[in-house]
């Protein structure tokens, strides 16, 4: 008797198995299918990228610290049917595809900053699930006469767009058009000889979706005025 109950509640076991197999693991499996097939290559699921070995660089590879000089530009001077620049969309494997979309007549100026002080960070903020990027950017400009004062006040409440010129020749660009950079100044008089006169330059933004994307040398960089 008890070998007949225990072969009949493997049977039973075996019944229920079946039904769960064709009215949900089957149907999960071929819908799983489906989307791995089907789904648009921008979509969530196929957006999924598995982890690859995050190394340092090459051996016998030069890494050089610093940067050389910045190139910026007011966010009021890109096109105005452009709404943002960079963006999410321009970037491919961290490298821009859109050259800086510049109004006609406009230019990006050129700082050349004290000797080691050209600095440019990025962070990741907040966290798991509520995490966006920071850029910050600091630098010093010797002196802090009439020629460094008449220009260090244009940026007064401007928002600002940086493409950094790294000792490696990498270009980064730091800001967005909606989200420019705003600089803050602290001018410095030195009590004596030898002290550093000048005036230092920082300031950040944050909220962004990307670290500071490479500018590479394919796009134009206009360092004249942009003609129609």
């Amino acid at each position: 008797m008890k070998s007949f109950l225990l072969k009949s509640t493997y049977v039973m076991l075996a019944i229920v198995a079946a039904v769960l197999m064709a009215d949900f693991v089957v149907p999960a499996a071929e819908a799983a299918t489906h989307l791995l097939t089907h789904a648009d290559p921008g979509s969530v699921v196929m957006g999924l990228t598995s982890l690859a070995a995050l190394k340092n660089i090459d051996d016998q590879t030069p890494n050089p610290a610093g940067g050389r000089r910045a190139f910026v530009v007011l966010a009021a001077d890109l096109k105005d049917d452009v709404i943002d620049w960079p963006k999410k969309g321009n970037i491919t494997a961290s490298e821009l595809t859109v050259a800086i979309p510049l109004k006609v007549g406009k230019s990006m100026a050129i700082i050349t900053p004290a000797d080691n002080t050209l600095d440019a960070t990025f962070e990741s903020q907040g966290d798991r699930f509520y995490q966006s990027f920071k850029h910050s950017i600091m630098f010093d400009i010797a002196g802090n006469g009439k020629a460094q004062l008449v220009e260090a006040e244009k940026y007064v409440n401007a928002g600002v767009i940086f493409i950094v010129e790294e000792n490696d020749d990498t270009m980064k660009v730091y800001g967005t058009k909606l989200q420019p950079i705003v600089l803050k100044q602290k001018g410095q008089l030195g009590k004596k000889g030898g002290d550093k006169k000048g005036i230092s330059f920082s300031g950040d933004n944050d909220s962004y979706t990307f670290a500071p994307p490479i500018y590479p040398s394919t796009l134009a960089l206009p360092l004249t005025p942009v003609v129609a």
